[in-house]
């Protein structure tokens, strides 16, 4: 994108340095490499801030200096890093980043003894929660906190927001048809809902929920890409 938009303004990039957040790929996948792009544009040294631990990533400086340029890595790395966590993850793991999200008291409960539950959090943290919903792909909930609490789920900010989708551990269908999470799950743009469960769902309760065009029941252990 930067260099698209050097070109854009008729800026020279011949000799320049490229200051990048993460090592520049070397591999075709849905788009050319960027360590070719680079050295089409006349770039002359490379700073680069995080170095995932991949099996192609070690070739992608070197990529660089093939063309007759100079690469350093490791600048700002921990800052680079968190500001793509999820993407590391994936890369050097084949897992998805997961971050859990709960308001804790100074004593270290979340609810009392009867399981009742008040907001212990104030503007600020319940924004920032909002914000992670729209950062993150999926919100993942168990059943009984949506028997408890019949959250939503969703993104309430000002604004336009990527809404994530929403999981649902449920082993028995006891989603109930009416909660809130499901609430536009029929329309065109509306959420995606992935219910996990077990063969002790009902055949009934499993056709009721996917007749909602969004909605999908998978058994535990399934195999699925969101």
């Amino acid at each position: 994108m930067a260099l698209h938009a050097a070109r854009e303004a008729g800026h020279d990039t011949r000799g320049a340095t490229a200051y990048v957040t993460l090592e520049p790929c070397s591999h075709f996948r849905t788009t050319p490499p960027c360590t070719g792009a680079m050295i089409e544009a006349g770039i002359t040294r490379a700073v680069c801030g995080a170095r995932p631990q991949s099996g192609c990533g070690r070739a992608r400086l070197r990529a660089v200096a093939r063309g007759g340029h100079r690469g350093r890595g490791k600048l700002h790395g921990r800052q680079c890093a968190r500001a793509q966590d999820a993407f590391l993850k994936h890369i050097t793991t084949g897992l998805p980043l997961v971050t859990l999200k709960c308001a804790v008291s100074l004593d270290g409960k979340i609810a009392t003894r009867s399981g009742e539950s008040q907001w212990i959090t104030g503007e600020a943290s319940r924004r920032r929660a909002h914000l992670l919903r729209h950062e993150h792909d999926a919100v993942l909930v168990g059943i009984e906190t949506v028997l408890a609490d019949d959250p939503q789920l969703s993104v309430r900010l000002e604004g336009d927001w990527k809404q994530p989708a929403r999981v649902v551990l449920d082993s028995r269908g006891r989603l109930p048809l009416d909660s809130r999470l499901l609430h536009r799950a029929n329309q065109p743009h509306g959420p995606r809902v992935f219910v996990a469960t077990t063969e002790a769902m009902p055949p009934r309760t499993r056709a009721e929920l996917e007749a909602a065009r969004r909605v999908r029941a998978e058994n535990a252990g399934a195999r699925r890409t969101c």
